[in-house]
């Protein structure tokens, strides 16, 4: 069996990395410094996260380094959509603060995902 490729990536503030892995080609990730996030959840320092057959990206607010092992295709990207999730998340928390201390409800926000097959 051949040893897995392994490369590390450096990420700066508010950058990812996104990952693209086949069916079939598992890979795997670890944070080795700093903090990161796949889909809002925080990585565990040193942990490994293994992966097969998806799309993903980690983000970091603060810069990191992640390695990576396996199959599949990676990129850095610094166009990222977070910065815009979190200002959406304080404008809508902003609106509710107002609306609790005038005795009424805030906004309320629906999430529908349409998936085509």
């Amino acid at each position: 069996m051949m040893p897995l490729k392994r490369t590390e990536h450096h990420l700066d503030p508010e950058t990812e990395l996104r990952c693209e892995v086949p069916e079939g080609e598992p890979m795997t990730v670890r944070l080795m410094e700093g903090t990161a996030e796949i889909f809002g959840m925080e990585m565990a320092p040193n942990k490994e996260y293994k992966f097969i057959d998806e799309s993903f990206a980690i983000f970091s607010w603060y810069g990191c380094k992640i390695e990576c092992s396996g199959g599949g295709t990676m990129y850095k990207a610094d166009s990222t959509p977070m910065v815009a999730y979190v200002n959406t998340h304080a404008q809508l928390e902003a609106r509710r603060d107002v609306a609790f201390g005038n005795h009424d409800f805030g906004p309320r926000v629906y999430i529908l995902s349409i998936i085509k097959s």
